[in-house]
């Protein structure tokens, strides 16, 4: 074997209908080969052509080969692409002390300050918590009551990811190495909301990122209740802040409410290929994109 390009199939509702979408892994080829990798990535095309294949990449080499290749950008919506996503800092000195490098000085420096923000971090979340009155659990397995809000929501928009139960066991629990927290909100027995959290660590600082948040409209307080229980897991667990992808407008309109800092992120190439007219007219305003495209934190 001299290379390889890897796909992950995945549930995709496009137009309204459920197909099987394909996101991009990793891909390798040695340099001596490289000049046969057209070749292999058309192979991925013909697998892709009556669906659509996601691929996201830093590469700036391979993402001129996908403009060339008629690659669209992921239809997102411009709040996602002008303020990407923010920040809700748990522990400020383990945060700052990821830009100090292991300065003993500046880490001195830092806990007068860390104990007053923690205030003010504390403080924005009991106004979360005072605001999400809904009851919050963290799970282990998604049961039918997932494939009832799916089926119930699944028309807010013609392009997003399928969240049936059985996928959502599939992506957050048959791989203990890349794990995910699954936390449902509940009016009653009723699912209303849930989100979907992995657990990121550069150079060792703990970071909770929200890989997905689906809410029944019909439930103001699901985003609220969710978000606010996750921050008091993270509390609880030693995580140090807490990443807010803006998927909508409601995000960051909520991040800015409870005292969420924005976050600058180094750029990431979005590309996809859906088959001719599979999006529809106006794909920016009838898609829902999280971050389970392909093997992110897969």
């Amino acid at each position: 074997m001299v290379g390889f390009f890897g796909l992950v199939p995945h549930p995709f509702q496009a137009g309204g209908v459920e197909l099987t979408a394909f996101g991009s892994t990793t891909w390798r080829v040695a340099p001596q080969h490289r000049s046969r990798s057209l070749a292999a990535l058309s192979k991925l095309l013909v697998e892709a052509k009556d669906s659509v294949l996601f691929v996201t990449t830093k590469n700036d080499a391979l993402g001129k080969i996908l403009d060339a290749l008629k690659f669209t950008a992921f239809p997102r919506p411009p709040v996602f692409l002008e303020h990407p996503r923010s920040v809700f800092v748990l522990r400020l000195d383990h945060v700052l002390s990821y830009f100090a490098r292991g300065s003993k000085l500046a880490s001195l420096g830092l806990k007068a300050p860390a104990l007053a923000f923690g205030t003010f971090a504390a403080a924005e979340w009991l106004r979360m918590f005072a605001a999400g009155r809904l009851s919050v659990k963290c799970l282990t397995h998604a049961d039918a009551r997932f494939d009832e809000l799916w089926s119930r929501t699944r028309g807010r928009f013609a392009n997003t990811n399928v969240r049936s139960a059985q996928f959502l066991n599939w992506h957050c629990f048959t791989n203990p190495e890349f794990g995910k927290l699954l936390f449902g909100a509940y009016e009653g027995e009723r699912l209303v909301g849930f989100a979907v959290v992995c657990l990121k660590e550069p150079r060792g600082v703990k970071v909770y990122e929200i890989l997905d948040l689906w809410c029944d409209p019909e439930a103001p307080q699901a985003t609220t209740s969710l978000i606010g229980r996750i921050i008091e897991h993270g509390f609880r667990n030693g995580v140090d802040a807490l990443e807010l992808p803006h998927y909508s407008e409601e995000l960051l309109r909520f991040s800015r409410k409870y005292g969420f800092l924005p976050r600058k992120t180094e750029k990431r190439g979005e590309y996809c290929l859906p088959k001719k007219g599979l999006f529809g007219p106006d794909p920016v305003e009838r898609s829902y994109l999280c971050l389970m495209q392909g093997d992110i934190c897969l």
